[in-house]
């Protein structure tokens, strides 16, 4: 027999600078850089005690709770959000190929990747994106969910390819290439 570990309750500790508030099921980030909010099930109960967020079961009964994974998602929710309001997150695009590269006129992305068109993206308010040069951009947030899914739609406008690794991709990241078929 399996025994199942069950979580009764976690906590986050809130830092000086971060003011967090509960309203019906909706809690409320707020730090230098904005704010955020964030609505909770009613299967879990949020308190604030002596600046610490403590996030319990609202079930009576652990044996037959499946909400863990739920809990463990919130937490990790709350602690990148803490972060985000304070510090806030960033994304590096670069762009690789002749003639590729990245504009930037107001609110809109405007990509040149290799295809008859200019790829216009309009990014929402929250998000700022700076242009590093014609080949890099960098992407800022308080929400990493945010961030990092407005940098995958950027990234698959033109993903990178695997014989010359031209098109879209994250800073650090490794594009295996593999040998063409050449003739004897």
């Amino acid at each position: 027999m399996i025994k199942k570990k069950y979580i009764d309750n976690l906590c986050i500790d809130i830092p000086i600078n971060i003011n967090v508030n509960i309203t019906n099921n909706i809690l409320n980030i707020s730090g230098n850089l904005g704010n955020i909010d964030l609505k909770f099930s009613d299967l879990l109960i949020i308190n604030i005690i002596d600046n610490k967020i403590i996030l319990k079961n609202n079930t009576l009964n652990h044996r037959y709770n499946k909400n863990n994974s739920y809990i463990k998602t919130i937490f990790s929710i709350i602690k990148n959000n803490i972060f985000g309001v304070n510090f806030g997150y960033t994304k590096k695009l670069i762009i690789v190929g002749v003639g590729y590269k990245f504009n930037l006129n107001n609110d809109l992305l405007i990509i040149n990747a290799g295809f008859s068109h200019e790829i216009k993206y309009k990014f929402p308010n929250n998000i700022k994106i700076n242009l590093l040069n014609n080949n890099e951009i960098t992407i800022f947030g308080i929400d990493k969910q945010i961030v990092g899914k407005i940098a995958s739609i950027i990234r698959n406008y033109k993903k990178p390819e695997v014989y010359k690794g031209k098109g879209i991709r994250y800073c650090n990241e490794k594009i295996l290439i593999k040998q063409s078929n050449k003739k004897k």
